[in-house]
């Protein structure tokens, strides 16, 4: 008896099931009941947004050259206030620079933007991986800064092939924290505001933050300053490998890769 009583329930719950799965596949084939007076929402198509702010608006103002290079004026200044050393204004680099006054008599309105390029790369040019910051600065242009008021350099040999040799070394982090430094003199602005990216934000994080630095293969220890961060207001790190870069696991021999100076990040 007990046996045909089981069989029975077995059944039974069988059936339950196969209608519960034939009901749900009729609601997945028939779709959501929209016979209902709905809120329908007429969006316009994605040509009618206003992305004029988005774009340029005068074409002729964006006109960084692809050799641009510090001004006279401020090279003129560099070389009298004890930065000349540095060479900030490089021959041997096309697009080396960007930024100065025209004159003394040019305008600084408006609080300056020191840009701060990646590994490899260089303040400005139209070569693919070596673009720099053409396009941000004409950006900025269009947007009512001047030449006075937006400033680049390059740090490094901005050759490609010895990427893996560059490393947060004395001379890259000092370079950058002097021309931090010389924009805020040269500019007299109180504060700067800092774009930075990929490996420029970790040499510009040292600049600014100071201290005491360590490079093995100049010196050892050595004396950034005192922190500047009261002097930075916007900070913009694009990219930055704060952490270290995982790949660095595999090539913790070069440079680039150190576990003192470098991104190894274990």
């Amino acid at each position: 008896m007990n046996l045909p009583i089981k069989q029975l329930a077995f059944f039974l719950l069988l059936g339950i099931v196969a209608v519960s799965c034939q009901k749900q596949e009729t609601l997945e084939q028939r779709g959501p009941d929209i016979s209902s007076n709905q809120a329908i929402t007429d969006e316009p198509p994605l040509d009618r947004y206003d992305i004029s702010r988005l774009t340029s608006q005068n074409t002729s103002d964006r006109n960084v050259p692809n050799n641009a290079t510090l001004s006279q004026h401020f090279q003129n200044w560099l070389n009298a206030n004890g930065y000349g050393s540095y060479n900030f204004s490089r021959s041997d680099i096309e697009g080396d620079s960007y930024g100065g006054k025209v004159s003394s008599s040019t305008p600084v309105t408006k609080q300056p933007v020191i840009f701060i390029h990646g590994n490899s790369d260089k303040a400005v040019g139209n070569v693919y991986g070596q673009s720099g910051w053409t396009s941000s600065l004409n950006y900025f242009l269009d947007q009512g800064y001047n030449q006075a008021e937006l400033y680049a350099i390059t740090w490094g040999d901005a050759n490609p092939f010895s990427s893996a040799n560059n490393y947060h070394s004395k001379a890259n982090v000092t370079r950058i924290r002097a021309f931090i430094e010389a924009v805020l003199s040269y500019t007299g602005a109180s504060k700067v505001d800092i774009i930075s990216h990929s490996m420029g934000v970790t040499l510009c994080r040292k600049a600014v933050k100071g201290g005491y630095g360590y490079d093995p293969n100049d010196g050892g220890s050595y004396y950034v300053g005192s922190s500047i961060t009261g002097s930075v207001d916007a900070f913009v790190g694009i990219a930055g490998a704060n952490q270290g870069l995982t790949n660095c696991y595999y090539a913790s021999s070069t440079p680039t890769c150190d576990d003192v100076n470098g991104f190894y990040p274990g």
